[in-house]
């Protein structure tokens, strides 16, 4: 009987941290797309303002 509350307990503990590591996983991926985004729009931004300032001189 104490062995089976020890597998539930451990069988329960597992669960919990596959759900946290998921909940972390897609967190991070939330992240990382906001931060490819915004690497994104700093590289047009910085290609805009190049070629205006190369624009500017010829």
């Amino acid at each position: 009987m104490a062995q089976s509350k020890r597998h539930y307990r451990v069988a329960e503990r597992t669960k919990e941290l596959e759900t946290q590591d998921a909940l972390l996983t897609r967190d991070y991926l939330r992240e990382m797309s906001f931060l490819s985004g915004m690497i994104y729009l700093c590289s047009i931004l910085l290609s805009f303002s190049v070629g205006y300032l190369l624009g500017k001189h010829n």
